[in-house]
């Protein structure tokens, strides 16, 4: 019999199709909004007694019932009248429709300025009082605190318990923090508490072994971190779920290496001497560099007089590719920072410095050297895991973002999260110019700085997004000389991100950014620019993912 293999590409196609059709069922979620906004108007709020009693007969079946139910939607009023009466803020039924794609294990896509923070907090109160943890993951430790804080007098309304994370927590701290009811952390700080948690073969894996093992050895247990992995929130999805998704999170310690300092400054001298297109290639699209037969040979020519390690033919292949990658590859201000006598790597995606992180494989011991700074010990892996690996193992997964729409096939096998568009709740003002090319920096540079004094001149706020630290440099150098007042946010201003930001919305305020303002960053605008036409982005340069150019836009 002959194969069809016409039928493995239907089977493709339906499966595709099957995932576009789940992307824009929207009826269910809006009856459920409904439904919300029904049970809200029947809650007395005002009176303290009637609303606890309330409260507790809906969290007891909420809890029998589980979050499928219709009791879910009790409990979301609830939290939407919490809402209200904490903060002034009320719920359009596109938030409440997102709040409950979220539950259902779907991720929303919401339009930035469209409230996608109290959706979330929709979603994390409801399935809160349902009695499971609620991990929310955001975009960087600030928001994550950020948050947790304004999300702090609602839950105490509601009699539940808020926190974050910080990187500073050490593992006592950790631990208390997991116990509330909802905590707000990045995605790092939660695999990397995970990772530890599997990798401590002091520890039980769970609290039924913690149970066990405080029965049979008193004093001897020291419960897990983390609680479980129940329900997990994650905000600006797509770059987690897929941007980061392959990135290897590794646990390490301080391990030992066959390689000491002479091997790594060898290597450096020897790559600085070799030629470009003679001894090695640079692919440029995949940041990738080889030798050449030729250059093969002359490496194996000159550290022939070496003993020991260089007589092998991959390992020092192996090295010297690694130092050529060090000189031509890795570059200072674009993929890392010089801070504190440290090398400190810039996470290509968030724009910011990614502490604790080291790269392997001699990279960072070769950059040291390379930037004349202390060598650092190699290190040995513990435990490695990807995004990609992690998620999935949350019991229920949602979350949002403005930006997923396009990959909703992928998430959808990937992750089985259906995408779905939430409509917006305002008609779009954005108005998007054309694309201007230059054919050299110089121009570009020059065309920025006009176009500032421009916007800058009619009252509206401008954001600048750059491509690299070096960028940033770069064009604020421009605007000194040309007198032009500005802030420069970026990976070494990272500590003061919530001030850059409280001001960037201020009439001819002239902000200079690397992704740092593109992921879940809220600039509030003052009427002044409101009335001047509002937020004038400028990008100087296209991303890889449109995904990216999108969400810069949407500031």
């Amino acid at each position: 019999p002959v194969n069809y293999p016409r039928f493995e590409f239907a089977h493709h196609v339906i499966k595709r199709l099957h995932a576009g059709v789940r992307s824009r069922n929207l009826a269910p979620y809006r009856a459920f909004a409904r439904d919300v906004v029904r049970f809200a108007d029947r809650i007395d709020i005002q009176n303290p007694s009637v609303f606890r009693a309330v409260l507790g007969q809906t969290r007891e079946q909420l809890q029998q019932q589980g979050l499928q139910s219709m009791v879910a939607r009790k409990a979301m009023a609830l939290v939407l009248q919490a809402i209200d009466h904490q903060t002034g803020l009320k719920a359009y039924p596109t938030q409440i429709i997102a709040a409950a794609i979220m539950l259902d294990n779907g991720l929303a896509e919401m339009q930035t300025g469209e409230g996608k923070s109290l959706a979330i907090l929709l979603a994390a109160g409801t399935a809160a009082l349902s009695g499971i943890p609620v991990h929310v993951i955001t975009a960087n430790d600030y928001l994550a605190q950020r948050d947790a804080e304004a999300a702090e007098k609602i839950s105490l309304l509601l009699e539940l318990d808020t926190g974050s994370i910080n990187p500073e927590m050490d593992r006592d701290q950790r631990r208390k923090a997991y116990s509330r009811d909802i905590i707000f952390c990045t995605a790092k700080e939660l695999v990397f508490d995970y990772l530890r948690d599997k990798s401590d073969k002091q520890s039980p894996v769970n609290h039924l072994q913690a149970l066990a093992q405080s029965i049979t050895q008193p004093g001897k247990t020291e419960p897990p971190v983390l609680r479980g992995l129940y329900f997990a929130i994650v905000d600006e999805a797509d770059s987690i779920l897929l941007d980061e998704a392959m990135t290897p999170f590794i646990l390490s310690k301080q391990g030992k290496t066959r390689l000491n300092t002479e091997h790594y400054r060898f290597a450096l001298t020897l790559a600085a001497r070799l030629q470009k297109n003679t001894h090695y290639t640079i692919l440029n699209r995949s940041r990738s560099l080889h030798l050449t037969e030729q250059g093969v040979q002359q490496v194996a020519q000159d550290s022939q007089n070496k003993g020991g390690l260089w007589q092998v033919h991959r390992f020092r292949t192996h090295l010297i590719e690694q130092a050529l990658s060090a000189l031509h590859l890795f570059q200072a201000d674009r993929d890392y920072l010089i801070k504190d006598d440290e090398i400190q790597i810039i996470d290509a995606v968030t724009g910011r410095l990614a502490e604790g992180r080291k790269w392997s494989q001699g990279i960072h011991q070769l950059l040291e050297l390379k930037e004349n700074l202390e060598l650092t010990d190699d290190l040995e892996q513990m435990a490695k895991i990807t995004y990609q690996q992690f998620f999935p193992r949350f019991l229920k997964l949602g979350g949002t973002s403005a930006t997923v729409h396009e990959d909703h096939v992928e998430l959808n096998q990937t992750y089985s999260l259906p995408v779905i568009k939430v409509p917006l709740r305002l008609p779009c003002q954005r108005q998007i110019l054309p694309t201007r090319l230059f054919c050299h920096s110089p121009q570009k540079w020059a065309d920025i700085v006009q176009r500032t004094l421009a916007v800058q001149a009619g009252g509206q706020a401008i954001l600048i997004a750059v491509e690299s630290v070096e960028d940033s440099h770069q064009l604020s150098r421009q605007f000194e000389q040309h007198k032009i007042r500005h802030v420069v946010l970026n990976a070494r201003q990272d500590a003061e991100e919530a001030e850059i930001i409280a001001q960037a919305g201020q009439p001819g305020s002239v902000t200079v950014a690397t992704n740092m303002a593109g992921r879940g960053t809220d600039i509030k605008l003052s009427p002044q620019v409101l009335k001047a036409g509002g937020l004038h982005i400028i990008c100087s340069h296209l991303n890889d993912s449109k995904r990216i150019d999108r969400q810069v836009q949407g500031r």
